[in-house]
């Protein structure tokens, strides 16, 4: 706001509506991906496995992970 513009802050909601999408995705991924769902098939289960061996054998799938957890960066 130093330079007098109010362009962020116009787009605050936009903005900030975006990031809480990309952490909601992630929250819902992280749970489907950490927990075992009562009555989940064989399947399922088998997801999770290769997701974790992605996540701890990919420097690109733990790097992803990482930035994630940490918390994203805002987008201005």
């Amino acid at each position: 706001y130093t330079t007098g513009s109010e362009e962020l802050l116009d787009r605050y909601s936009e903005l900030a509506l975006r990031r809480v999408w990309k952490v909601s995705r992630f929250s819902w991924w992280a749970t489907k991906t950490l927990h075992v769902t009562p009555g989940q098939s064989e399947f399922e289960t088998n997801m999770q496995i290769a997701t974790l061996r992605y996540l701890t054998d990919s420097k690109i799938g733990g790097a992803s992970f990482v930035e994630n957890y940490v918390g994203l960066p805002y987008d201005f």
